[in-house]
């Protein structure tokens, strides 16, 4: 690989109440740089929207004008960019005398990330506003200086105070191979563990991460993605499986959790709800008895937990998948489009009521297929594999029937359909297309697929056969009656 790559380590810190007090008192002063730094920009921006100049200038269509008069109210209104608010926040730190327990390089790195809050808004980045309350949870330097690991240590040092904390070492070959490598720099990151904070350090390492050298076939791997299984398909075999299925959802648990939350938020702070038990208007001060945090705690431990349990399973199957081949397909899915509720308003014709305007927002939290995808894509780029993102509106792999050549449109409901006079399941025979799309990402080789269909069909009834969940989804009753 020409370009440069990194990837990250993670190790638990062994901390006691000392340390642990020193590092909620460093983390105490990263929220006040990173807030300060972020109101300074948000102030700045304020005005220059007032100025008529920034007014004339969204009144011009876009092109050099606009941008030659947007470029001057930065300068004028001094919001160049990351360099200006880095050395804001460091400024910041000595000011308030934060530079005993704050390296230089970690407060211009909190301006940085200050300012890319405001820039995912400024420059439509998929923000819609700047959210000035989010808590810090992580804190690093610009380089390897200020944040270190040396004698199996984490060291956070300035010039005038350092703090050193051991480090849960797993002393594997892994872990060997890993620290043969540079570190660029390194973060000091807090997550809440069993209803306690729990500190990490990570290595932000050059290279590609070690792994081990794995014989896979010089075949290409379609992947059809929905949102509670993953089919893939090459000429040797088929693969229909449930996406995390072994976790305990405990919805009926966090239900009876969050409403006695509810009814505890409520008892704590009467006079911020109106008589009706709507919340009251204005600007309200909320107060958390401890009773409300052991509640809160526990449904965050619960979460925790299945999204641990959800990353373990995702990177097995991950790893199973880049088994199969060298060349991975798969189609650009929005997840987030799926997520949101359905605009229209519809009646049932059974019940005569409206229908929910409910879609896959549960089904896409449990099950996580982006995270899924996400992890194919960064392990076939470090094994030096393929990985294409086939264009949907080109390929249409659902809609395909390879033998004509034609598109017809099925609903979701759909779990099988005829090609040739033979039954397919929908997701199998959509990874089959997608097995068979060129490098472009949206052309599909159609007299590859004639070739290969006796091999997809050979293959698709073993999978169907040996089919181990149970999902409805999965058409598998379909066949059982076939």
């Amino acid at each position: 690989m020409t370009e440069k790559t990194c990837f990250v380590y993670t190790m638990k810190l062994k901390t006691n109440k000392v340390s642990e007090d020193a590092l909620e008192h460093q983390f105490k002063m990263a929220q006040d740089i990173y807030k300060t730094t972020l109101l300074e920009i948000l102030k700045r921006a304020k005005k220059q929207r007032k100025d008529p100049l920034y007014k004339k200038a969204y009144k011009l269509p876009k092109g050099r004008e606009r941008n030659s008069i947007l470029k001057e109210l930065d300068d004028k209104y001094d919001l160049k960019g990351k360099f200006t608010f880095g050395k804001f926040a460091a400024d910041y730190r000595k000011a308030r005398n934060y530079d005993k327990y704050i390296g230089n390089d970690v407060a211009t790195k909190l301006g940085i990330r200050a300012w890319d809050a405001y820039s995912k808004v400024k420059f439509a980045k998929g923000a819609s506003r700047v959210n000035i309350n989010e808590p810090i949870t992580s804190f690093e330097a610009k380089g390897n200086t200020n944040i270190t690991i040396s004698n199996k240590k984490a060291k956070i040092s300035t010039r005038q105070n350092k703090l050193e904390i051991p480090i849960e070492y797993k002393d594997d070959r892994y872990e060997t191979q890993v620290f043969e490598n540079k570190i660029k720099y390194c973060r000091i990151v807090r997550k809440k563990e069993f209803g306690k904070n729990a500190y990490y350090i990570q290595a932000i390492v050059d290279g590609i991460p070690p792994m081990e050298s794995i014989d896979a076939p010089n075949e290409p791997v379609g992947i059809d993605i929905g949102t509670s299984t993953v089919a893939t398909s090459t000429v040797y075999q088929t693969e229909l499986r449930e996406l995390a299925p072994g976790i305990d959802r405990q919805d009926a648990r966090i239900k009876r959790l969050r409403r006695k939350l509810d009814r505890q938020r409520r008892a704590n702070n009467p006079e911020n709800y109106n008589s009706d038990g709507t919340i009251r208007r204005g600007r309200k001060q909320w107060h958390d008895s401890n009773n409300y945090l052991k509640t809160k705690n526990t449904i965050a431990e619960i979460l925790r937990k299945q999204t641990e349990h959800r990353k373990i399973q995702h990177k097995t199957l991950a790893n199973e998948i880049l088994k199969m081949g060298t060349h991975f397909i798969v189609e650009q899915m929005s997840f987030k489009g799926l997520q949101a509720r359905t605009k229209e308003t519809k009646v049932s014709e059974s019940t005569g009521r409206y229908q929910s305007k409910k879609r896959f927002g549960k089904t896409l939290l449990h099950r996580a297929p982006a995270l899924l995808i996400s992890q194919i894509e960064y392990k076939a780029h470090y094994q030096g594999k393929l990985f294409t993102k086939a264009d949907t509106f080109s390929v249409k792999a659902s809609q395909l029937d390879h033998t004509t050549g034609e598109y017809t449109k099925v609903g979701l409901n759909v779990r099988a359909k005829k090609i040739d006079g033979q039954l397919v399941q929908r997701d199998l025979y959509s990874a089959f297309i997608l097995q068979h799309v060129g490098l472009d990402g949206k052309t599909v080789n159609l007299d590859a697929c004639n070739a290969d269909f006796d091999y997809f069909l050979r293959n698709q009834n073993t999978t169907m056969y040996e089919l181990e969940t149970r999902l409805s989804s999965t058409g598998r009753k379909i066949f059982e009656n076939e």
